[in-house]
This record gives structure tokens, sequence and C-alpha cells, in this order.
């Protein structure tokens, strides 16, 4: 879990201006392609400066996530949910492109990443639904597993009683247009009146 902390500080510190201002552009125009000019901070460079930094740091990520969907670790979960949502955080700030070359990129990479699908359905379901999230931010939209689509369906029937309601909107966000793609419309629109 500490690397998913790490990571979430180097990407806040790549959003943050020179004023002390937090910037959205770093996970929306300004994508890290694994090259060093687009990383303002040091530990921007060694984590996304090139691009075997950010497959190990794409792998690392990935093989946190799996960590903290384990149930015999200890992690609160809260804390598996916090961290889940790093994670997610740092894959929408890598570019499309970097994310499928990275799932396939090794048999290390493609094993870890097919893991994730098998992992989900057996956590609770609020970090059920922020680990679909990040399994489905790397596949992309219109390859996610139909069994990620069903669990995630099953979160979002009951979404009052899953996601702190605090953070629902940003959960919302950043699933719900990955996932209308695949998931029945009536779903969504189900969601939608919630």
């Amino acid at each position: 879990m500490l690397l998913l902390w790490c990571v979430g500080i180097a990407i806040l510190a790549e959003e943050t201006g020179e004023a002390g201002q937090v910037e959205r552009s770093f996970d929306r125009s300004n994508k890290v392609t694994a090259l060093d000019k687009h990383c303002k901070t040091e530990s921007g460079r060694k984590l996304f400066g090139s691009k075997e930094k950010l497959q190990k740091t794409m792998l690392l990520t990935c093989l946190s996530v799996l960590w903290a969907m384990k149930d015999d670790v200890g992690i609160p979960e809260q804390e598996a949910i916090e961290g889940i949502r790093i994670a997610v955080r740092m894959v929408q700030s890598v570019d499309r492109a970097a994310l499928q070359d990275w799932s396939t990129s090794s048999p290390v990479a493609k094993g870890t990443f097919r893991k994730l699908p098998d992992k989900i359905g057996h956590v609770n379901m609020a970090t059920q639904l922020e680990a679909a999230a990040f399994y489905a931010t790397i596949a992309g939209e219109g390859n996610i597993s139909s069994d990620v689509v069903a669990q995630y369906e099953r979160c979002t029937g009951e979404i009052a009683s899953v996601v702190d309601a605090d953070c629902l909107g940003e959960s919302l966000s950043i699933s719900l247009p990955l996932f209308a793609v695949s998931t029945l419309p009536l779903n969504v629109v189900n969601l939608l009146t919630v």
C-alpha cells in the first residue's frame, strides 16, 4: 500500500503548479506517455520518465491493487479503497496507448492484468466498485470482461449502501463512462435516478 501512497504524492506533485494550486491538466491534456519532458518533478521522472519506468510503475501499481484486494493481509477496507482510488488516478494520467502497451508488454504484465477480473469478485462491494474502475481504466471502453461488467452492475444496484456518500460522485464519474458501453442501458438509467 505504501507504493500507492507514494504514487499518489508524485501525481499530486505533478498536478501542482508553481503557485501551489492543483492543476487538472496533468491527467487530461498532459497524459504521461513515458517521456521525460512531461514530468515536472524528480519523483515523476522516476515513476514515468521512460517507457520502462512507466511499465514498471504500472506493474507495481497493479500488484498493489491485487494486494489491497487480498482478505488475509490485514488491510482495512477504507485504506484498500483509498489505495485503489489512487491507482485509478494514476492510470487515468497515463496515455491510452501506453496502457495498452503495458498490459501486453511482458508475460508478467499479462498475467498480472489477467488476475484482476478474478480477484474483483472476492472482496466487499465497495472495494469491488473501485477495483472494477481500476480494471476498466486499463482495459478501456468496450474491452471489459463480462464478469466484471456483471459485478459492476451488482455493485451499482446497491450503490447507496456500497459507496461513502462523500466519494460517490468521484467514483461514478470515473467508472460510469467506462462501463456505460458494456452495461445494460436500463441499469445506467436506474443508477442515475438514485
